[in-house]
Parts: C-alpha cells; sequence; structure tokens
C-alpha cells in the first residue's frame, strides 16, 4: 500500500450542544472511554500509542498525531461548527506517513483498516451524541 489518500476515514454529526461544551469534553483525556472504543486492535494484535496535540483551537479544532511529530503516522482530529440545533462535530482519521507496516499492507488488509477506522469514528460520534445531550438534559431539568 503506498496511497495515502485512501487511508482515511470521517464521519460528522450534530449534537444539541454548543462547541466549548463539546470541545471541552472531548479535550478531557480522562473521559475519552465514554465515548471512544479506546482500544487500538487489529486482527492480529492490540497495542497502546503515545500521541501529539498538534491542534488545540477552543472550540473549533482538536487534533493529534500519533506517535508525535516526527515520527507519527496518523493524525487524528477534530472539528467543531455551530449550526441549527446545536454544533456540527467532524472526526477525521489520517495516515500522514507511510510505517513500513503500511508500505507492505495489501489493498485488502488496508480497506479493513479504513473500515475498522471509519466504524470506531461513527461509534466514538455516536456515543458522544449519547453522552453530551444526556448531561445536557440532567443539566436543565424541564419545568
Amino acid at each position: 500500500m503506498n496511497d495515502l489518500s485512501k487511508l482515511r476515514a470521517s464521519a460528522s454529526v450534530v449534537i444539541a450542544a454548543t462547541p466549548e461544551t463539546l470541545y471541552d469534553m472531548l479535550t478531557d483525556i480522562s473521559r475519552m472511554g465514554e465515548w471512544s472504543p479506546a482500544k487500538n486492535v487489529l486482527p492480529d494484535r492490540e497495542f497502546e500509542n503515545r500521541s501529539q496535540v498538534v491542534v488545540a483551537d477552543r472550540p473549533e479544532e482538536f487534533a493529534w498525531i500519533v506517535g508525535g511529530i516526527d515520527e507519527g503516522h496518523a493524525r487524528w482530529g477534530y472539528t467543531f461548527t455551530a449550526v441549527d440545533g446545536g454544533t456540527r462535530v467532524d472526526e477525521s482519521w489520517t495516515v500522514v506517513r507511510l510505517t513500513d507496516r503500511l508500505k507492505e499492507m495489501t489493498e485488502e488488509r488496508a480497506e479493513g483498516l479504513v473500515e475498522r477506522g471509519r466504524a470506531g469514528i461513527e461509534e466514538t460520534l455516536a456515543n458522544l451524541k449519547r453522552v453530551a445531550e444526556a448531561s445536557l438534559a440532567v443539566a436543565t431539568p424541564e419545568g
């Protein structure tokens, strides 16, 4: 696999909350397990990564590079856009540097990687929406 343009995934959701609220939720790393699958699992292994934040522009964008700027291979990020009914949250994942492991990956395996990335993004956004909107409902009871 040598085509970086194929190694990306993204999705978006509208959440009934402000960009500031959602940015603060997503940048509180201690809460990530509430919405993210939070595990790096491949068919043949499970692993952890260290990341480096590359954009922290409250409340518009938050992004990081897995492995850090110098050695990193993937960029994950969120953007927050105020819209009618709340905020559109876009999550994306993009390979920014081909590692030896990625270069050796078959087309079929690369497609699986992208599909798992997209599924993880969709799960994360759905969970974030559920948690954020439930929190707001509790914080602002009708009455």
